[in-house]
């Protein structure tokens, strides 16, 4: 960041009023000018002890001065070299980098390690080396480049996206990898090592410092390095639940308050307890998040930490009680996480405009349903089937298939006003809500009897169009929607070859009802012509849905995290036949 580095604290220097219950410490290795991060089990109590039985003049006056000169600078700007091959960069007009720098900041809310405010700083300083070609700031000046070239070409790739123009963002991408290029863009390894630096700057600690003498600007570098660290906490709880990895990083091992908020207290809580102090049912609820620019971000953290929590307990491959204090119950913890997540859910909702008490800063209509996309993805993951559950109960499915359709629909409204984000995220959480839906109406009758097989069909296409959509730009949603459209194929053969009379659910509402009710299905009905032949006594015999689904799917099972399709109840593994009725 231009200005001060986040990475630098007060809390690097030892002193006496910091606490011993949990010692750790910030220390400059070396030579190094960066404190690096030391745990408990580096000694650091030690070393203090000895701090302590010295002469105060004889204390550490390295780190001091180190300190005091950080503190006296952190507003200094300092000239440096500019390399030659900087000197002259080829911008476009400020208008149009202040367009894709809100287009970007605007799509990012989830994800705050930038500052908006040091952002346009850093820009105005590009600019200024065009016109001088003399750098001011004290971040580097290719490193700051590599920054502004890539901010811009996100926000630039976000528009041509919703707009289907051209706005130049793979010469900008090029422009800002050519500043700053790491090797092996992987992204699980790059999270690695995001993380890692992370730990090694000790930004997963809280900072002890005395929160009412520190400065306006050490706030705001508290607050930018409390929000670099829970983006890489919400990077990894997505990138570990849709690959089905293990968390990188367990919550028991941080204690970082969330950006914009000057205690921890809610970190320290039980995800699923994170409205309440104290017992979940008794206690009253903590009050809302600071409204702040991070408002939106914190939600989302929330949204995450219940995720990891789940991960935790329902996804575990050690079952051995020795190892942690597994709840016996687990089906009551389920409804516990469910409740948190409703709870939290209604929260969101009430943060609408219209909604909300005089005073307070609203979400955006966008962010909210962006929110209910990580509700639903929580709720579906909660209660298909896990390790720890291998046959989820009737609720528990019928629950997964409401939020999957409820996923697809408003995917499908995000993308009808172009505010989808276009990335193999979305592609992802598309693609494993539509398989839900086809894997509850092919594995469980009473699924059936409570929608319509046309809507359910209807909502499937829908997703199918959303990835021919993204599979424009992401391969694996190419892939992804040939291996969905054979399926919704399978699933109207398979459907169509039901003798007529044979009821496949407890009852028949009014599909047509049904879809004029559906705001999404309408909204889709001219680009998805939902009818298709009547094919009349099929040859295709009941299926067994468990094999077919896992067959069709092939590679994709395991790129997508759907080792779960294994587990089916018993006596659900025909499609469609007569022995599935219920009545």
């Amino acid at each position: 960041m231009s200005g001060a580095s986040p990475a630098v604290s007060a809390s690097s220097r030892i002193t006496r009023d910091q606490p011993l219950a949990h010692e750790v410490g910030l220390l400059s290795l070396t030579n190094a000018s960066d404190p690096k991060y030391l745990g408990p089990s580096s000694g650091i109590t030690f070393a203090r002890l000895i701090y302590e039985s010295v002469p105060q003049p004889q204390g550490l006056p390295l780190a001091y001065a180190r300190q005091n000169q950080h503190e006296q600078g952190l507003n200094v700007p300092a000239q440096s070299p500019v390399p030659s091959e900087v000197v002259q960069v080829d911008l476009p007009s400020m208008a149009e980098c202040q367009q894709y720098a809100e287009t970007y900041f605007s799509a990012s809310t989830f994800y705050p390690f930038i500052s908006q405010d040091v952002f346009y700083t850093l820009l105005g300083e590009v600019f200024r080396l065009n016109k001088t070609s003399t750098w001011e700031s004290r971040l580097p000046a290719k490193l700051a480049l590599a920054q502004v070239f890539l901010v811009l070409s996100l926000g630039a790739r976000f528009l041509e996206t919703k707009l289907a123009g051209d706005f130049g963002s793979r010469e900008l991408f090029t422009a800002g990898i050519g500043f700053y290029s790491l090797e092996g863009l992987n992204a699980w390894y790059l999270l690695h090592t995001i993380i890692a630096s992370c730990l090694d700057l000790g930004l997963q600690r809280r900072d002890n410092n005395n929160k009412e003498k520190e400065s306006l600007n050490q706030r705001n570098i508290r607050h930018l390095r409390s929000a670099i660290f829970w983006s890489a906490y919400s990077m990894d709880r997505t990138l570990t639940t849709i690959l089905g990895r293990p968390l990188t990083l367990r919550d028991e091992a941080l204690d970082r308050e969330f950006p914009g908020f000057d205690d921890n207290a809610e970190v320290e809580e039980a995800a699923i307890h994170w409205g309440r102090k104290g017992h979940y049912e008794n206690a009253a609820p903590i009050g809302p998040a600071p409204w702040t620019s991070y408002a939106a971000c914190v939600y989302s953290l929330r949204f995450d930490r219940i995720i990891a929590e789940i991960k935790l307990m329902l996804y575990r491959v050690s079952r051995s009680p020795s190892r942690f204090p597994w709840p016996t119950d687990v089906s009551a913890w389920q409804q516990e996480a469910q409740r948190a997540c409703i709870v939290l859910l209604k929260e969101v909702q009430d943060q609408q405009p219209g909604r909300l008490p005089r005073g307070s800063g609203p979400l955006s209509g966008v962010t909210v349903q962006r929110l209910e996309l990580k509700y639903h993805q929580c709720i579906m993951l909660l209660y298909r089937p896990s390790p720890q559950i291998l046959r989820p109960s009737l609720n528990a499915i019928q629950a997964c298939f409401t939020s999957a359709m409820k996923t697809i629909a408003i995917h499908a409204d995000l993308h009808r006003f172009s505010n989808m984000e276009c990335s193999w995220l979305s592609a992802h959480s598309i693609f494993v809500a539509s398989i839900t839906v086809l894997y509850c109406v092919w594995t469980t009758p009473a699924v059936r009897g409570t929608t319509p097989m046309d809507v359910c069909i209807k909502r499937a296409e829908v997703a199918l169009q959303l990835l021919s959509f993204l599979g424009q730009t992401w391969t694996v949603a190419q892939e992804a929607g040939q291996k969905l459209a054979k399926l919704i194929n399978s699933t109207k053969e398979a459907h169509d070859a039901v003798p007529a009379g044979v009821s496949t659910s407890g009852h028949q509402p009014d599909s047509n009802t049904s879809i004029r009710n559906d705001p999404t299905i309408s909204a889709q009905r001219s680009s998805v012509d939902g009818t298709h032949p009547d094919q009349g006594e099929s040859s295709i015999p009941p299926v067994d849905g468990q094999s077919f689904l896992i067959d069709e799917l092939g590679i994709l099972r395991d790129l997508f995290d759907l080792g779960w399709l294994d587990d089916v109840s018993d006596g659900n593994q025909s499609f469609f036949g007569a022995e599935m009725d219920v009545s």
